[in-house]
């Protein structure tokens, strides 16, 4: 383990980003302060890895399970389930080839909440774990991006979606999250 420390701090998205060039190592998992890791899920996660894939997808137990298993492009993810390309922007919900980011991308579109994201843009390659590896904390929930761009997060979103050459509406893509997945009623 390498701890690395800034005399000031550049706030959550930067350094998330910052973190794809700090490591070395070939697959990149940056876990939430507020999210916790289910027992098991390490070794599931590194017994799912290989070559076949660049994205590796993570789902908590309350997530809606049709795509649990799913492999292939990201394209056949969406028309599994559209909402989990939005719902698994969630940093703690991936595991990702290092060497595919695009960190430039990430870092030219870091304060739309979503930069980190933009990074995972030509992962294409996706498989969803089968079983439930993540608890999504919910310390920061009210600092999503809905509360910092709450006159352009749907633009915002579309963006993305058109960064990964899908084709699909907003709406389609913001049927759950990881937060409402969790909440009766949400």
């Amino acid at each position: 383990v390498e701890y690395g420390h800034r005399e000031s701090n550049i706030g959550g998205d930067p350094n998330i980003v910052r973190g794809f060039t700090a490591g070395t190592g070939e697959w990149l998992w940056v876990i939430g302060d507020d999210d916790a890791v289910l027992p098991g899920a390490v070794d599931a996660v590194l017994a799912a890895l290989d070559d076949e894939i660049d994205r590796l997808i993570l789902l908590s137990p309350q997530a809606p399970s049709k795509s649990r298993g799913y492999r292939g492009s990201l394209h056949g993810l969406a028309e599994v389930d559209p909402s989990l390309v939005i719902a698994a922007t969630l940093i703690s919900a991936n595991v990702v080839r290092r060497q595919g980011c695009d960190v430039a991308a990430a870092w030219d579109k870091v304060d739309t909440h979503y930069g980190h994201a933009h990074a995972w843009k030509n992962l294409r390659r996706v498989k969803v774990l089968n079983q439930a590896a993540i608890i999504v904390g919910t310390k920061h929930a009210n600092e999503g991006i809905e509360d910092r761009f709450a006159n352009r997060a749907g633009l915002v979103k579309q963006e993305l979606l058109y960064a990964y050459e899908l084709d699909i509406p907003v709406e389609s893509a913001l049927h759950w999250n990881f937060l409402t997945a969790q909440h009766p009623g949400g």
